[in-house]
């Protein structure tokens, strides 16, 4: 509820930084700052590769990082991380 006071200013499971990347490493996206459960990535150039790497950092030492779901679609669809 909207009424209640948490003791956090962000929720401290959502990821806060992350980079998308290829194969090869380089990298495709980057997200600094998140604070949103459920992000739309548009990458700026379709990308080629057998493999997409997902490295997510950890906003707090006794909280780990929670993923529920990653869709990838092709052909100007959009990528929701």
């Amino acid at each position: 509820s909207v009424l209640m006071l948490h003791p956090e200013n962000t929720m401290p499971f959502c990821a806060r930084n992350y980079t998308i990347t290829d194969k090869e490493g380089n990298r495709l996206f980057e997200k600094i700052g998140n604070y949103q459960t459920r992000n739309k990535v548009r990458l700026p150039m379709p990308v080629i590769t057998t493999e997409l790497k997902f490295q997510f950092e950890q906003s707090s030492p006794n909280v780990p990082v929670s993923l529920f779901e990653i869709r990838c679609y092709a052909d100007g669809g959009e990528q929701s991380v």
